[in-house]
């Protein structure tokens, strides 16, 4: 699959989907997966295949539902640092 970036122009909802090895970089943290759906507006997104990397945590996870202040992943495991 190649990637690629869609962005939707829609006044009321303008939303970008990012397909491949993507990358979702925010103030809370930094997510890499292959499949990345974002609302610029609500700040609500979602991801497949993830690793997330916030502070000194790692989590790799199948998904991520991504809300304002919170981001709920499923199946996940993940490491810390010392």
């Amino acid at each position: 699959m190649r990637d690629r970036i869609i962005v939707h122009n829609d006044a009321k909802d303008p939303y970008g989907e990012a397909v491949g090895n993507v990358k979702l970089v925010d103030p809370d943290g930094t997510i890499t997966g292959s499949n990345i759906t974002y609302h610029w507006k609500t700040f609500q997104g979602s991801a497949l295949n993830i690793i997330v990397k916030t502070g000194q945590l790692t989590l790799m996870a199948d998904s991520v539902d991504i809300k304002p202040k919170l981001w709920t992943l499923h199946n996940v495991g993940g490491t810390g640092a010392r």
